[in-house]
């Protein structure tokens, strides 16, 4: 067979010629190879996207870096913040004050401003030692 059919017959009207003396025809999936001059234009445009969307990657990197730097703080802020509204507390390091109370064998610990902040039974070594009244 030959490799092509109708190679003097120009471009335009080579199919028309095909078409009116083939036996038959159907739709076939086929590989058509590109030109040289194709593949070079293709290679161009690939190229060309390749250094636009690298130059365009960079100035996202940029603003994400910008970005990045513009929340740290704020958001280090609202971790903080999150933490106290969970908890509902602050532990801090502040002077108390103790105070026994003998009679309901409690002790008291008190801030600066004269609230109780927390109490508990008092230990043994802490009570009172007993003095017998004489008659």
């Amino acid at each position: 067979m030959e490799q092509q059919l109708f190679k003097e017959i120009p471009d335009n009207e080579r199919e028309a010629m095909l078409e009116a003396n083939c036996l038959t025809t159907e739709e076939k999936d086929i590989q058509k190879y590109f030109s040289i001059d194709e593949l070079t234009e293709m290679r161009a445009t690939f190229l060309s996207n390749s250094i636009i969307v690298r130059k365009a990657n960079e100035v996202l990197n940029k603003a994400k870096d910008e970005n990045k730097a513009a929340v740290k703080a704020p958001l280090d802020q609202n971790e903080y913040l999150l933490k106290n509204i969970r908890l509902g507390f602050q532990e801090v390091t502040c002077q108390v004050y103790i105070f026994p109370d003998y009679e309901n064998r409690m002790v008291g610990y008190y801030d600066n401003t004269g609230t109780l902040l927390e109490s508990r039974r008092m230990r043994p070594e802490e009570a009172q030692a007993y003095i017998p009244q004489g008659k």
